[in-house]
């Protein structure tokens, strides 16, 4: 439905002096267009794969689907799951807040990111607060070396996203007991 359903391949690059040594284009297979160009060693991480990965969420009853989409056509895709339960800022009649885990994968230079969050992903904005929001929390997949053993662990590891969900209720509470002034900048 989020018409993720195409793949990438690696294209040798070539001038009207030959080939680019070391240096691929990632074409999208049902459009032809280059998403980003390469060097030698990146294994691309197909769509499937991202599915995959996050199938292992669901299929675990860990979290359910909830977005999923490409930005900038296709150079940057993304599956969001929602983490089961709510919970409200402590002390407080606020809104109940949700958490998802969210599987960013760029088919380029940026690596593929499993994180958790409280933003839900709708578009590249919503996408750039989440990432902020995250730092360099959740994991991260480089696309060099056997993705085979890097899905492997972050699957091992999808007690993060539990863990995850706890650290931030912890620190929504903190906050919710943090008393301030007016005079505080």
């Amino acid at each position: 439905h989020a018409s993720l359903n195409w793949e990438v391949t690696l294209e040798e690059m070539m001038t009207q002096y030959g080939a680019v040594p070391d240096h691929y284009a990632i074409v999208r297979s049902d459009t032809k267009a280059v998403l980003d160009v390469v060097g030698k060693g990146y294994n691309p991480f197909q769509n499937r794969e991202a599915a995959e990965l996050t199938d292992a969420l669901v299929g675990e009853k860990i979290a359910m689907y909830e977005t999923a989409g490409a930005i900038d056509g296709g150079k940057r895709i993304w599956i969001q799951c929602k983490v089961p339960g709510q919970f409200r800022v402590p002390g407080t009649t606020a809104d109940e807040l949700e958490f998802y885990t969210t599987l960013t994968n760029s088919h380029g230079v940026n690596a593929l990111r499993l994180f958790g969050t409280n933003n839900r992903i709708e578009c590249q904005n919503t996408l750039n607060m989440a990432l902020k929001g995250v730092g360099s929390q959740g994991m991260t997949i480089r696309h060099t070396g056997s993705l085979k053993a890097k899905v492997a662990e972050a699957r091992a590891s999808l007690g993060i996203i539990g863990r995850r969900v706890e650290e931030f209720k912890e620190e929504v509470a903190v906050l919710a007991r943090t008393e301030i002034s007016d005079k505080q900048p």
